[in-house]
């Protein structure tokens, strides 16, 4: 993946006159406001990576970019002979990396619709398995299966990866990473898989989400991942959008050249967008997807901040946001994203920044915030509505204003009947209500459906609910999290929905708080002399660790490693069926409530042994007999009171005998033409108490087991 920048005459920059971004006035241009600043010299005006590197070839700046084009393969074949790289993701989307001196005449080709700079994204186990019935998947008490993941792939992009952590190989310590990607490194993706970590991180992250995914059984600690004979492809990302568009790919490729069915998790996520699915990043990564192919995604970690608000004016008028100003950013930005709900590609609103303090409102002049703050605006390509990115330096709005703690603030203009929703992107601040005022939105908390990953329409999108309170440290301390207080009710930080697109979004709840899993003893911020570590595990002279950590991005990997389970008994299984099965078999409780779906858990909690039994009968239904693990005739499940038998494959017939301590039989359920997916319930109270044996034949094999009967 050689780049070659060389070739700047071919590809030369054309001189144009830029017009201004006025407030409430969308620019008719091919290209975003973070493009456009790139033209002009101009830096960063806030949290946004604008994608530009220095070339060693040549000195000129180089963008990284995203193409919209009629064309994909016909604008990266341009590209590539002059030198440039070029990835094509769908039929209407490339990423580029190209001279910023060039992007004008990039932006001249017929074929080209769109460039813009990527969106940034940031990241958002033993109790976690037995709460989502993980353990009725695995050979565990309850229930006995062959399902573990095997033949499936399981790509994780994340960051913080301990490539060789035990959790990572098989049980003759080999690797079970097919691939490793890390571009940080400047590597190409390998197969002959390093020591050592990608240092990207401070915790881990990524060592521990791909643990819950697909982490193996060492035997030890009893924190293995739900699919622990699934294949890892683990590719460290600084989540930029354009990366994370390649990685997608590259797991997808890799998989359908190998033929397999994967799965591709992604704990990450933002929200600067329409949340509405419409975007081309939306429809490529979904066209990734397909029969044997799924994605699953974190909702986001923003359930109690007031990131959120919304309005639809009632008459013509104007209405105010005020942001707080964030405490945990050393550099103070504020950043906002604004949508209108109209979709006819018309500005319907006006937007206009002021400074906040004392209680008074002070518009300032248009060369005033030129100095401290950027609005963008343009009319979306996709889903041709308004949006204007308001972004602000708080600390030169303060220098600026000899204020010190004063605010940021967008007043929004519009018409009766116009409405908008706006974003604030985590953790550049909330929208707060001054006391005793009036015309100014109360944030919320709802339509936050994480952008980047969770807003994909094909994606499986994952809520967090509370799985436990406390953890034990190896020290045998119990550290407990003050802000969880009950099992089972959904986390206080998980984000909630509903999506303005059409896909249900959250899809599905699944343990998230305090899970134990893996961590990267390579991590920055790693201290292996941490009490609070739940388990160190030692392999000759080599010690690996693991811990406890909270978020959405501990849930998507629980039901990403589900999603392996289901694709190991079902290869073909598509998005659509994953989500009916989903829709028809997760859990309700007093805490999910009745109703067929919300927008804090989704269709409710996940449950692993009902959504297997509906992936066997649909491979039973469309006529695909053939399975990844044939191991073993069926999956056993053990309660109290009676015994349930799911067959894995189809049978010409299946002898169920049970016999008494000496040898007699009695009971006997002799089936015939049994198909995958049928069960046979099995009431144990028709014995006395006592131990009995229970017999399965069929025509490939025989299987005894104990019965206890109380």
């Amino acid at each position: 993946m050689k780049k070659n920048f060389i070739l700047i005459g071919a590809f030369a920059f054309c001189a144009a006159t830029m017009a201004q971004n006025n407030p409430g006035m969308a620019v008719d241009r091919k290209w975003d406001g973070g493009i456009e600043r790139l033209i002009k010299g101009q830096p960063a005006q806030g949290p946004v990576t604008l994608g530009v590197k220095n070339n060693t070839i040549g000195k000129e700046s180089v963008a990284r970019v995203i193409i919209q084009a009629d064309e994909a393969q016909s604008v990266a074949r341009a590209l590539s002979g002059k030198g440039y790289e070029a990835t094509v993701i769908s039929d209407e989307l490339l990423t580029a990396e190209v001279p910023v001196a060039g992007i004008l005449t990039l932006a001249e080709m017929p074929e080209v619709t769109y460039i813009r700079t990527p969106r940034t994204f940031r990241p958002l186990l033993k109790e976690a398995r037995r709460l989502s019935s993980v353990d009725n998947v695995h050979k565990g008490q309850g229930l006995e299966t062959p399902f573990t993941g095997k033949g499936v792939i399981m790509g994780v992009i994340d960051q913080g990866f301990e490539y060789k952590h035990v959790a990572f190989l098989d049980k003759d310590g080999n690797s079970r990473v097919r691939a490793l990607w890390n571009r940080n490194a400047g590597t190409d993706p390998v197969t002959k898989i390093p020591s050592g970590g990608d240092g990207m991180d401070t915790n881990g992250h990524g060592t521990h989400v791909a643990c819950i995914a697909a982490g193996s059984n060492v035997g030890e600690n009893g924190f293995y991942g739900m699919a622990p004979d699934a294949e890892l492809i683990i590719i460290p990302s600084k989540f930029t959008e354009k990366e994370v568009l390649e990685d997608a790919k590259y797991i997808a490729d890799f998989a359908r050249k190998e033929d397999k069915p994967f799965v591709i998790n992604m704990s990450f996520g933002s929200q600067v967008g329409a949340h509405d699915g419409l975007s081309a990043y939306d429809r490529a990564m979904s066209g990734l997807c397909g029969a044997g192919a799924l994605m699953v995604a974190a909702m986001g970690n923003e359930g109690q901040q007031r990131i959120h608000a919304s309005h639809t004016f009632t008459e013509d008028g104007s209405v105010r946001l005020l942001l707080s100003i964030p405490e945990e950013t050393s550099n103070k930005f504020n950043y906002v994203d604004i949508w209108g709900d109209a979709t006819d590609g018309k500005n319907h609103l006006t937007i206009k920044p002021f400074a906040y303090s004392n209680k008074k409102i002070d518009y300032k002049t248009t060369s005033f915030w030129k100095d401290c703050g950027v609005i963008d605006s343009k009319i979306d390509p996709d889903s041709h509505k308004e949006n204007y990115t308001c972004q602000v330096n708080l600390s030169l709005l303060s220098t600026l204003t000899g204020q010190d703690r004063v605010q940021y603030g967008i007043e929004i203009s519009g018409k009766k009947g116009d409405s908008f929703h706006a974003w604030v992107n985590p953790p550049y601040g909330e929208f707060v209500q001054p006391p005793l005022t009036s015309g100014f939105l109360k944030g919320d908390w709802e339509y936050c459906v994480g952008e980047g990953a969770a807003c994909v329409p094909a994606a499986i999108s994952v809520a967090s609910y509370n799985s436990a309170i406390s953890f034990q440290g190896v020290n045998g301390n119990t550290y407990n999290y003050p802000s969880i207080r009950k099992v089972g009710e959904i986390s206080y930080f998980s984000s909630h929905g509903p999506s303005l697109g059409d896909d249900p979004k959250p899809t599905v709840a699944a343990p998230g708080a305090a899970v134990i899993s893996a961590l990267s003893k390579y991590s920055p911020g790693f201290n292996r002399n941490d009490g609070s570590l739940a388990s160190i595990v030692s392999r000759g002279l080599q010690k690996y660790y693991y811990g406890a950590m909270t978020g959405t991005s501990m849930a998507s990997p629980a039901v990403a490693g589900i999603m392996a389970l289901w694709l190991e008994a079902f290869p073909k299984l598509t998005p659509e069926q994953a989500k009916d099965i989903l829709r028809t078999t997760s859990g309700k409780d007093n805490y999910t409530g009745a109703e067929a779906w919300n927008s804090v858990y989704g269709y409710g909690k996940i449950n692993a042994y009902a959504g297997l039994k509906e992936a066997l009968k649909l491979a039973k239904e469309t006529g695909i007999n053939e399975m990844l693990n044939s191991e073993a005739p069926v999956t056993l499940s053990m309660g109290p009171s009676e015994w349930r038998v799911l067959f894995n494959n189809d049978e010409s017939y299946a002898d169920i005998s049970f016999y008494s301590a000496n040898g007699r039989q009695v009971g006997r359920d002799y089936l015939r033409n049994v198909r995958r997916g049928d069960e046979r319930t099995i009431d144990l109270g028709q014995f006395t108490p006592g131990v009995y044996l229970m017999c399965i034949t069929t025509t490939s094999s025989t299987m005894t087991r104990k019965v206890v009967v109380r």
